[in-house]
């Protein structure tokens, strides 16, 4: 008897079992459809990672239905530039991208840790990075000299630049998904 989550000993030596994160961890691109929609009519072609200019989105996530993978944005990586016209959601043909604008679009909430911002510590007063980067500076993210960052989550679209540009270790900023 098996359950969901066992291996079946064939595909862990063979090479077909690939464990996945959890779906609850995963950035979709921006106009992603909610969960449950997105697997229903995402088919895994790739066409919106070919699309994305800033190579942001890779193909990564849990299978499909066809046994492709889904799109991801892996923010640590290449965060998504909120490029014009947002390229990956009008080349997607599924629906599961639906046309929005960056304004409009929340990919995830930023949280922040003061505890290893080097700002908010004192190790580095001047440190800007995230703001100075965020492409919705002064109203995504505040910025106060030795004090460091202040999210505004409303309007904050989840693109990811303020992650991929704090310099401290573990960063100080963490992008989590939509729910």
């Amino acid at each position: 008897m098996t359950t969901e989550n066992q291996v079946n000993r064939r595909a862990l030596i063979t090479g077909a079992f690939r464990p996945t994160k959890p779906e609850s961890k995963i950035i979709r691109p921006p106009g992603a459809v909610a969960q449950k929609s997105f697997f229903e009519s995402c088919d895994g072609c790739g066409d919106c990672a070919e699309a994305c200019p800033a190579d942001a989105i890779i193909m990564q996530g849990p299978r499909q239905r066809n046994g492709d993978r889904s799109p991801e944005i892996r923010v640590n990586d290449n965060p998504c530039i909120m490029c014009v016209g947002l390229q990956c959601t009008s080349s997607c043909p599924t629906g599961a991208l639906q046309p929005v604008v960056p304004e409009t679009m929340h990919m995830g909430r930023i949280e922040f840790n003061a505890s290893v911002c080097w700002a908010s510590q004192g190790l580095d007063p001047g440190c800007n990075y995230c703001f100075d980067r965020c492409p919705l500076k002064g109203k995504a993210i505040t910025y106060r000299q030795n004090v460091g960052p202040e999210i505004n989550n409303d309007v904050c679209t989840g693109c990811g630049t303020c992650v991929y540009y704090c310099p401290s270790q573990p960063k100080a900023l963490t992008l989590r998904p939509m729910e």
